[in-house]
């Protein structure tokens, strides 16, 4: 499957190019080409952040991000799932190219909200945002702790995609980039004490604005119609002050397009310019396109893109900004693997906010390249002995299960059917270890969401398999009750979508059926104040008088709307309700009605009391029979009502009416079965006008369509209604509106009512349920994530309607997923001097390169022996784990002496700035002492600094000729970021960026 084939052999036309990438929500690093990407940004910085440059394109003047170690096909799994998150979102055509009989339709319905929670969006405080990279990073290594005591690699590459497309979307989606002086760093790099001073938001989507200060941005396809079609001058006058349509959605959608914002998104070979718009702008800045929106919507730049001023200028060099955006990549499929070339003629950044997005690009890039090297740190040191080498690893002859798993997450690729699979196999889903729970946290509390104060706390991830047995599945409520110390509560186990509070299926397309034969489905539901001791299988059947009875209550609420958006067009069309006389309406069920006309009685009378507006009685006469009924219908007591409308009668005529002293009478009268049928059609006939109608006048109805016949089942129903008016102003076409308004609207209703009684009546009938297995596996996201044991219940058996059965989960001890003295803190942050993560995780990456090579020079004095590398050799025959001049350290006992902070092992400091450097403004040679650095600058001078305490930040000044400026940079494993300027000046002139290219201790050429 080819990776741009995927994304564009279906799309001909340029209304299907739209639909790819402008379905709601499709605003996230997205493409430059429309059709092609050119690069799909999520994948392009996946890539790029896990395999470095070189293996994401070709041609690119200067190498940017050296990567994480990863291999080039593994590092595609990875990216794939970053880039393809949002196809399961929101691309409609990526839906229907799944296979016949694949599950890719009812996935990315039925997974929305799980996905939906993955990009940052809808957080409106600093405090949710650090929640969610809480939330993201708890459920990725919990997630991976998991995959990795499956050794399935496919899944693993799926957990870290999406967390990699969470870590990349928080800077375009955000308002970090909003200052300059945040532009120069990730959200990793910055303490997180700093990090709590910052107002940060992210921008509305699928929640409310009401509470945002920006909304995050929409395509909008109606807004492209009407502005494409040049519908404006017409709907203009259509949805003038005194038009009657002017309160259709039409018309609302009209006035809100005038807001919407053309957007440049032609491809290659498509031209969408002119076409494309966003209703409601927002501040996203996912593709230099949209950046000019979304900059702007934040207030950083002019509709020419240019910075305005204090927010900021370009950070980087014109062949920076190229390499990073990356214009024109393409990644395909051919014998050798996925690979991505790149052309030699391509576009370039041209204004200040393609710089801008080159910024976020850079951040997001970055951040990627940092998180995946703290969850490395993370997974290394869940194995307590640490012990394995790059070459047991490679040849997989290591007893360390879970650096071994990292290491073919790093090596390994997935195919194309074991990606999808992580999404369209519902015994997978992966990723629901970050996405379970209450999405966004720590906003307001609204009158339709509550406050949410964290995304912590126990979950369960439940499988449950049911039997391949004929008629095994059910139709029935299933629910999970969870019990604990001090709580108990029950969880729908549903993936059906609803389209409103109470739970009602207009689309039933849209319906994921739980349960069924064979099924083998994954549910994540929590969290729970404590760890859960006891589940519950509760089958919540409803026997046949239980559904009768809560669906006639609904089915009588929806013809009554529909009865009422009958007047509302009435308004619309004479102006005031004078001409409405009323409405009436009459529910029988099949029990009701049979008793009375078994009873002898042959009709009833439906009254309209109008009060003024006149008062009105329709006859109607009644049958029941069993003409035109199946033998199996009879048989299991269906029953054919007939309706007769015979006359109307006038009780009393209204007391005024406009230009006549008589009435004109006309009404619509519907007969509605519930049914189960499906696609039954609602029975409909109108009458009138009728002409000079006084006080006691009768007119006999005529017609074919005045007998109505409908056939029910025992316990299905009807419902009759019946609208009638008096005929003054309106025309023929305004009573055709208005009867079509009542037939459709009826019809709809009938139509919706007996999809829901098909449901629940299955629910009753087709109760029993039988299970093979229940796999439960409980899990904490907290500041130290824990895991359970996992316990797999089988041969449970059948599960009857109104039926429990219990399980209790093991009691076995929990474990932390981090290693010891360590948080969610430390893998959030990217501090190579003070996070133990990260200072063990460097001397032993050194020691694993090279096994048994470190031995330590003892130094005299106060200060702590230096592991420098250019006197470090091996020293055979002498005992491990001292500390002396000829000591040895080797991985085998690094975890004993491995006890030291702030750079130190020990009472061992690294000299880690110590090295030769290549810079964007030419090579530097380090030497270290301590927390003093001293260096050359090129050849242009002398380089000062010292380590400023707990940080890996050197700051100082460089000599330049006769100038002198001020530096600060970053250390980041083996590179750092930074910036610069000439001393005394206030603001920072530029990026001043390096990677370490020699570990050996430099001899300084510049006086």
């Amino acid at each position: 499957m080819q990776i741009v084939s995927i994304r564009s052999g279906l799309v001909g036309l340029a209304l299907a190019a739209m639909a790819t990438t402008l379905a709601p929500g499709a605003l996230a690093f997205g493409g430059e080409d429309i059709r092609y990407g050119r690069p799909w940004h999520h994948l392009d910085m996946t890539l790029r952040a896990l395999a470095g440059d070189e293996e994401a394109e070709a041609g690119v003047p200067e190498d940017v991000f050296d990567g994480a170690g990863f291999d080039r096909q593994a590092a595609m799994s990875v990216a794939w799932h970053a880039d393809y998150i949002d196809s399961y979102l929101y691309n409609p055509i990526w839906w229907l190219q799944g296979a016949p009989g694949s599950r890719r339709f009812k996935a990315s319905i039925s997974q929305f909200d799980h996905l939906a929670a993955m990009h940052h969006d809808d957080t409106f405080t600093n405090e949710g945002l650090a929640d969610n990279w809480k939330r993201y990073t708890a459920g990725l290594l919990i997630g991976l702790r998991w995959a990795a005591d499956r050794n399935d690699v496919a899944a693993g590459h799926n957990l870290l995609g999406i967390a990699s497309h969470a870590v990349q979307d928080f800077y375009s989606h955000t308002n970090w980039i909003d200052d300059p002086q945040r532009r120069q760093s990730t959200w990793l790099e910055k303490a997180p004490s700093t990090r709590t001073g910052y107002s940060l938001y992210s921008g509305a989507y699928e929640h409310p604005q009401s509470q945002a200060p920006h909304h995050h941005g929409a395509y909008s396809l109606s807004c492209s119609v009407i502005e494409h079609v040049n519908l404006k001058d017409s709907l203009e006058t259509l949805c003038g002050g005194y038009s009657p349509m002017q309160n259709t959605s039409l018309c609302t959608t009209y006035r809100d397009c005038r807001g919407a914002t053309e957007v440049s998104m032609s491809g290659s070979d498509i031209n969408l310019d002119g076409v494309v718009y966003l209703q409601p702008t927002g501040i996203a800045v996912d593709t230099t396109r949209i950046a000019i929106v979304g900059a702007g919507e934040r207030g950083l730049v002019n509709s020419a893109g240019a910075f305005l001023p204090g927010k900021g200028e370009p950070n980087m060099t014109l062949a920076q900004c190229n390499a990073v955006v990356n214009f024109g990549v393409t990644c395909d499929h051919d014998t050798r693997g996925e690979i991505c070339t790149k052309p030699a003629n391509t576009r370039t950044c041209e204004r200040d906010v393609d710089f801008l997005f080159a910024d976020a690009k850079m951040l997001a890039t970055r951040s990627t390249t940092q998180y995946m090297k703290l969850v490395e740190r993370s997974m290394r040191f869940m194995d307590p002995r640490r012990s394995c080498t790059d070459d047991e690893l490679r040849r997989a002859n290591c007893s360390d299960k879970y650096e071994t798993y990292w290491h073919q997450l790093k090596t390994r690729p997935s195919s194309m059917s074991q990606r999808t699979r992580q999404f369209e196999n519902f015994a997978q889903l992966p990723f629901q270890f970050m996405s379970a729970g209450s999405y966004p946290v720590r906003n307001a509390a609204t009158s339709h969401a509550p406050y949410v104060a964290s995304s912590d706390g126990w979950f369960l991830r439940v499988r449950i398999k049911t039997s391949d047995d004929r008629l095994s599945g059910t139709d029935a409520d299933i629910k999970l009750e969870v019990e604990g110390p001090g709580y108990r509560r029950a969880e729908l186990l549903d993936y059906l979508p609803t389209s409103d509070a109470e739970g009602h299926v207009d689309n039933r397309f849209l319906v994921y059926n739980d349960f069924e034969q064979g099924d083998n489905d994954v549910y994540t539901i929590g969290p729970f104040p404590a760890r859960p001791t006891r589940v519950t299988l509760i089958n919540e059947s409803a026997n046949a008088g239980e559904v009768a009875g809560a669906l006639w209550d609904d089915f009588k609420r929806g013809i009554r709307n529909k009865l009422t958006d009958t007047r509302r067009l009435l308004i619309s069309i004479i102006g005031g309700n004078a001409d409405l006389v009323g409405d009436a309406e009459q529910y029988y069920s099949h029990a009701e009605l049979k008793a009375i006309i078994e009873g002898g009685r042959q009709g009833f009378s439906m009254e309209v009391d109008g009060g003024d507006e006149g008062r009105y009685r329709v006859k109607v006469l009644y049958e029941m029979s069993t003409a035109g009924l199946t033998s199996d219908e009879r048989a299991d007591g269906w029953k054919v009502f007939k309706f007769t409308l015979a006359e109307l009668r006038c009780l009393e005529e209204s007391t005024w009416d406009r230009g006549s002293n008589s009435d004109e009478p006309f009404f619509f009268f519907s007969v509605a079965p519930l049914n189960g049928v499906p696609g039954e059609q609602v029975k409909t006939y109108r009458a009138g006008p009728f002409s000079d109608v006084d006080d006691g006048e009768r007119r006999n109805l005529t017609g074919a369509d005045r007998v109505m016949a409908v056939k029910v089942p025992p316990h299905g129903g009807m419902a009759l209604a019946m609208q009638l008016f008096e005929s003054d102003n309106e025309n023929s076409g305004d009573r055709n509106q208005l009867y079509t308004t009542f037939k459709t609207g009826v019809d709809e209703e009938t139509r919706r009512g007996n999809g829901r009684f098909l449901d629940s009546v299955g629910r009753a009938v087709a109760e029993d349920w039988k299970v093979v297995e229940m796999e439960v596996t409980p899990f904490k996201r907290a500041a130290v994530p824990q895991m359970a044991p996992s316990k797999t219940f089988t041969n449970i058996g059948w599960i009857e309607g109104k039926e429990r059965k219990s399980f209790t989960l093991p009691t076995g001890a929990t474990y932390d997923v981090l290693p010891s003295n360590t948080s969610m803190k430390d893998v959030t942050t990217w501090f190579v001097n003070t996070n133990p993560l990260l200072v063990d995780g460097n001397i032993r990456d050194r020691i694993a390169r090279n096994p048994g090579e470190l031995q330590l020079p003892v130094n005299p004095g106060t200060q702590p022996p230096v592991l420098d590398p250019d006197t470090i050799k091996k020293t055979p025959g002498l005992p491990k784990g001292t500390i002396g001049s000829n000591t040895v350290i080797d991985k085998e006992n690094l975890g004993t002496i491995s006890n030291g902070r702030l750079g130190q092992v020990g009472n061992l400091s690294i000299a880690l700035w110590q090295g030769s450097w290549s810079s964007n403004f030419g090579p530097l040679r380090f030497q270290q002492t301590g927390d003093s650095v001293v260096g050359d600058y090129a050849d242009r001078g002398r380089m000062t600094g010292t380590i400023q305490p707990g940080t890996n930040t050197l700051a100082g000044e460089f000599a330049n000729g006769n100038r002198t400026g001020e530096f600060r940079f970053e250390l980041n494993g083996s590179e750092f970021t930074g910036k610069w300027k000439w001393k005394g000046e206030k603001t920072w002139r530029g990026e001043w960026t390096g990677k370490k290219t020699d570990s050996a201790k430099p001899v300084l050429k510049n006086k």
